[in-house]
């Protein structure tokens, strides 16, 4: 293995499984967004002097802002998007085992957008830490949070995604469903190839290279989001054109 000349093996070691841990939590919010599931939201890090500093605190579960009950982190961007600088939002919150505190978020300016902003990141959680489980070992990294979100998809819902076939794929991905490129695609298509795959699932910003050093009989399938996964898979299965590198 080849470490960073900044990072000893344990560091790096830490790195990944932070990374592998985040991708989980990634994978099981855009697979039940995707499902139409909802999932609670929750503050990140709050900067000492965003506009929320003082009202909200990192790990509180957002259930109103502005009146509106909150399902989703994009949902809550989407509220904001109607404020103004200067704005007095309402919100209503959950901190720890407490009940619900209602406070109010003057929000501020930024120079990307005319709408007023929170200064915070939501974020997304099941909301029970219990609902999904995914015990895979000698995983480390974001690059399996495709396939992860795709799992637990196919085990909720009555498709068979995968139709038969052995399927394989690589891919980051965020709460939202985008599909993030990764590092090393070359050497996962040689490994998926060596154990079976027929079917490649590829992240679109890593088709060029996918296609360049494809094995031979494995089909490359490029992907944008979580949505085109499953409908590409579901085409697979019935025959229908799907998109390639």
């Amino acid at each position: 293995a080849i470490f960073p000349p900044e990072k000893t093996s344990q560091q790096v070691q830490q790195d990944n499984t932070a990374k592998f841990n985040e991708s989980e939590n990634n994978a099981e919010v855009a697979a039940l967004s995707y499902l139409k599931e909802p999932v609670k939201v929750v503050v990140g890090p709050v900067d000492a002097g965003a506009p929320a500093a003082g009202v909200l605190k990192e790990g509180d579960q957002l259930l109103r802002v502005k009146g509106q009950d909150v399902t989703s982190p994009e949902q809550v961007r989407q509220i904001l998007t109607a404020t103004r600088p200067g704005d007095e939002v309402p919100v209503v919150f959950q901190r720890g085992d407490a009940g619900a505190v209602q406070g109010t978020v003057k929000v501020g300016s930024r120079a990307d957008g005319p709408q007023g902003f929170m200064g915070i990141i939501p974020e997304g959680r099941p909301l029970d830490p219990n609902q999904i489980v995914i015990n895979l070992d000698d995983v480390g990294g974001p690059s399996a949070g495709l396939l992860f979100a795709l799992a637990v998809i196919d085990k909720i819902t009555p498709d068979d995604l995968a139709g038969g076939r052995l399927i394989a794929g690589t891919g980051e991905i965020y709460p939202t469903g985008a599909i993030g490129r990764i590092g090393g695609i070359r050497w996962k298509m040689i490994g998926a190839r060596h154990d079976g795959a027929t079917v490649f699932l590829v992240p679109a910003g890593n088709c060029d290279e996918a296609a360049a050093h494809a094995p031979d009989g494995l089909r490359l399938i490029k992907v944008n989001t979580l949505a085109e996964a499953v409908d590409s898979l579901l085409a697979l299965k019935q025959g229908r054109p799907v998109p390639s590198c």
